[in-house]
């Protein structure tokens, strides 16, 4: 499980983006979450690629609706991010 979370990690660091405090405290649990429930069609690296992806693309849609975000807001995922990734993905499954 560190290795999933480290590899996470690893690639927000190459895009530049960072986890708030919370959002950090809530991505090991529902990487849990997701390893203890998967089917055969498990793979770490493509869950964690596809984890990484919604949780950008749950930020987009969080700060779309704000006119002029700060360049804070637009480099870091926050917990609703994290959660809204996990809902997507596990409805994906």
């Amino acid at each position: 499980m560190a290795a999933l979370t480290a590899g996470i990690a690893n690639s927000f660091i190459t895009a530049r983006i960072a986890h708030s405090k919370a959002a950090r405290a809530l991505i090991e649990s529902v990487m849990i979450n997701l390893c203890e429930n998967r089917d055969e069609h498990f793979g770490n690296a493509r869950l964690a690629r596809n984890f990484f992806e919604h949780e950008q693309q749950e930020q987009a849609n969080r700060l779309s609706s704000v006119a002029e975000p700060t360049q804070e807001e637009l480099l870091t995922i926050e917990a609703v991010d994290v959660e809204r990734a996990h809902n997507a993905i596990q409805h994906r499954r």
